[in-house]
């Protein structure tokens, strides 16, 4: 360092000769001046203007259109007379630790800002808090905030990521709406409300993600049905809803039992007309898809051994269903409610029987598919065997009307 200065010093003082005048600077002296430039000046370059609000945050906007609030306490609200406001010159806000909320009309109309950076203080974002920043591409929310209100991202138009963290619990009025660049969003299970429109005029978002645990429904999230794939992770298995009406559900093991205090995915959705079961699910829960009104096929791969009590409960719409053999036990009130259930199929070498159905036993005609043979028991008792072809010889295989 010390020869860095020195060869500066030598090459100040030849230019200065060379001009015909002669001023000496010591080393030392010039060491010192260097000490006075701060890495943050370097970085955001000199200050244009810094004022002190009347919370005692201060805003130091820098030439390089990076604003800084420093201090410590809740931001003030403001009604469009924030040191911000419509400031297109702002590229960047950067919120330094001790600063503990955003206030509302903090940062509207800011055309020029580009990136946020919110310490993990900031419990609470305030009413369009950054609404109408068109040129504001991500944002992180940190683990801290408990709150995003009203209008708070709305109109940001340019904005196609969101990260949601931690224990956010309610997402306010037109928070994110008219953001018509961003295409999907993940939502933490600490989310308990959203309230309307809160993702409204979202042209683009065709994904949302609810994370394992959470109580949402697409409902819930203020946005078109029709257009946006809704998932929740729900322990090892994704369940999947699409703008046509079906519900995936996909990945390994057992699918965990629901009850009205904690309600599947699928709880009383209408929107939901077809149910998959992918391969390697190996039971369906207690209420997996309930009140499912709109619900007219479903599919149940071999994998799955079992299905829990009042599983299909009241899905008033489903005609049929057909159960793999791999099915051995079905729990109580699977198809209770079911009125326009008709038609229950069972795979060959299934073991069970229509007694096995509940309340619809007296309702429904079961099938069972043998080999070239299917046997059909109407609801008058009448079983009938149909097909082409010999009949198999039954012995520890139970026939289906043993």
């Amino acid at each position: 360092m010390k020869k860095q200065w020195k060869r500066l010093a030598a090459l100040s003082s030849a230019a200065v000769m060379a001009a015909g005048t002669l001023l000496y600077f010591p080393t030392d002296t010039l060491q010192n001046i260097s000490w006075g430039i701060t890495a943050s000046a370097e970085e955001t370059g000199a200050v244009k203007w810094t004022k002190i609000e009347d919370d005692n945050l201060t805003w130091t906007l820098y030439n390089n259109g990076t604003l800084t609030i420093s201090g410590s306490g809740a931001m003030q609200d403001y009604d469009y007379n924030s040191p911000a406001f419509y400031n297109s010159n702002i590229k960047k806000v950067v919120i330094e630790d001790g600063v503990t909320s955003i206030g509302d009309n903090a940062f509207p109309n800011c055309a020029g800002l580009e990136s946020i950076e919110i310490p993990s203080g900031v419990t609470s974002i305030g009413d369009f808090a950054f609404s109408r920043c068109s040129s504001l591409t991500s944002i992180t929310i940190p683990s801290s905030v408990t709150s995003i209100e009203a209008s708070a991202f709305e109109d940001c138009s340019s904005l196609t990521s969101i990260t949601i963290l931690g224990d956010v619990t309610s997402i306010g009025y037109n928070a994110f709406s008219d953001c018509t660049s961003l295409t999907s969003i993940t939502i933490p299970k600490s989310v308990k409300s959203i309230e309307n429109n809160a993702f409204s005029g979202c042209t683009a978002l065709t994904e949302v993600l609810l994370e394992g645990g959470s109580t949402l429904t697409y409902t819930d999230l203020g946005v078109d049905a029709n257009k946006v794939v809704t998932r929740w992770n729900e322990g090892d298995l994704t369940w999947t809803l699409t703008a046509d009406g079906t519900m995936t559900i996909s990945g390994k093991g057992a699918m965990k039992d629901y009850n009205s205090a904690d309600n599947s995915p699928a709880y009383d959705n209408s929107n939901i007309i077809k149910v998959v079961i992918e391969d390697g699910i190996t039971s369906i829960g207690n209420d997996a898809f309930s009140v499912c009104t709109g619900l007219t096929s479903i599919t149940i791969p071999d994998s799955v051994t079992s299905i829990g009590n009042s599983a299909f409960s009241d899905c008033i719409s489903l005609t049929g269903i057909t159960i793999s053999k791999s099915v051995a036990s079905i729990g109580s009130n699977v198809f209770d409610g079911c009125t326009a259930l008709t038609k229950v199929f069972l795979e060959g070498g299934s073991t069970l029987t229509s007694e096995s159905f509940g309340e619809v036993a007296s309702k429904i005609a079961t099938y069972w598919n043998e080999d070239n043979l299917t046997w059909t028991l109407t609801a008058d008792g009448t079983m009938t065997i149909s097909g082409s072809g010999a009949m198999k010889a039954y012995d520890t295989d139970d026939s289906p009307a043993t």
